[in-house]
């Protein structure tokens, strides 16, 4: 820890909680500040730090010793040795009016180490320190029931025409929901610009990758709070993955700008534009790159 008048690290401590198969740690400090430093010492456990590789800078529930990867979760101070005049210097800290003024002050940090591959990098996501959320399901697209018939050899008749069926195409849809506490600086502008667009090129999650146009941006919900000081964010992009289509012509990873066809003469998923479009863009959705999004 940085902080030339602060007494050295109390006995006994570190103390650490190792969980030997994933490497994640749980690790406890107790430090003697003097009370002309406590102040600049507890700033100095939340710092504003710029997550690597991006330009988006967080104050993701402290640091410690500014390094990104151990993140501060629990801090507990309290006087230490004898208290002398009252004063109500940095009182608005705890609330009271008017306060002893202590010879120093103890602090007791607990921060935790990530698993190894959580403190390598991002495990596949655009950037690390993020939570990803999946939500697997599907979805029923109507068809004409004159474009099917029934697989019988017994049928003399096998179309399916006029009769009353609720027939579709299930699809896979995967939600994902990316979480970003304390963050100082969201990109609103980017954010308003980029949603109801596409990915214009491949993106790669842990879980795999999606293709190009696969990745619907549905937008962002974002809230604000104080934090010793600090106005900081939480922000949740919301993105939809067509998950299994496939262009009924080439065979690719078919879009959300593919729509199902089915009118008797070809069924499968083709790509669709406006004949007419009032606007440079011909297809349901545009593109974009969502590098901006993640500050990359």
């Amino acid at each position: 820890m940085s902080c030339t008048d602060v007494a050295a690290i109390e006995a006994g401590f570190p103390q650490f909680d190792v969980d030997v198969f994933t490497g994640r740690a749980i690790v406890r400090e107790r430090w003697k500040v003097p009370n002309a430093s406590w102040i600049s010492f507890f700033a100095n456990l939340f710092p504003s730090t710029t997550i690597p590789g991006t330009t988006i800078i967080s104050a993701l529930g402290g640091v410690w010793d500014m390094n990104p990867a151990f993140r501060v979760s629990n801090v507990h101070i309290e006087p230490y040795g004898g208290g002398s005049s009252l004063t109500d210097s940095n009182s608005s800290y705890f609330g009271y009016g008017v306060g002893p003024v202590y010879s120093f002050w103890t602090f007791d940090i607990t921060y935790e180490i990530p698993e190894w591959s959580d403190v390598a990098g991002s495990g596949g996501d655009p950037i690390p320190y993020i939570k990803h959320d999946w939500q697997i399901g599907t979805r029923l697209i109507a068809v004409p029931e004159a474009s099917w018939k029934w697989i019988s050899a017994a049928e003399s008749d096998p179309d399916i025409a006029g009769e009353t069926l609720d027939i579709g195409i299930q699809h896979s849809v995967t939600t994902h929901v990316l979480t970003w506490p304390k963050i100082l600086n969201p990109p609103f502008a980017n954010i308003r610009t980029l949603q109801s667009n596409l990915n214009n090129a491949a993106i790669t999650w842990r879980t795999g990758t999606a293709a190009t146009e696969t990745l619907l941006f549905r937008g962002a919900d974002v809230s604000e709070e104080d934090q010793y000081g600090m106005r900081v964010y939480q922000m949740r992009y919301f993105f939809e993955e067509a998950v299994g289509r496939k262009d009924a012509l080439t065979g690719d990873p078919a879009g959300w700008n593919h729509f199902w066809r089915d009118d008797g003469a070809k069924a499968g998923w083709y790509k669709a534009e406006n004949k007419n479009p009032t606007s440079g863009n011909t297809n349901a959705f545009g593109t974009a790159s969502f590098d901006s999004l993640f500050g990359l």
